[in-house]
């Protein structure tokens, strides 16, 4: 995340001869506290939505089983999207 100059002054105060512009990293399982989801908590949401998608939107489904068979070709790995774990 990238912040503005305005927000870094807001948020971390204006010091002489301290650059103001901050760049913060957000680690993943920064926003749990705040009650959002992990990815591994998302998915099965998320996986279970774009089953009912069509057209374009069902990509995400194509690609998943895209993803199936390159594991089961590449790794000799046979699992079904259930077990797919972030």
């Amino acid at each position: 995340m990238i912040v503005s100059r305005a927000v870094s002054r807001a948020l971390l105060g204006h010091a002489v001869g301290i650059d103001p512009f901050r760049i913060f990293i957000l680690g993943a399982g920064f926003s749990k506290p705040a009650g959002y989801p992990l990815a591994n908590e998302l998915w099965p949401m998320v996986s279970e939505r774009a089953k009912s998608l069509t057209g374009r939107a069902s990509k995400l489904q194509d690609d998943v089983r895209a993803y199936l068979e390159y594991r089961r070709n590449c790794d000799g790995v046979d699992f079904t999207e259930d077990d797919i774990d972030f």
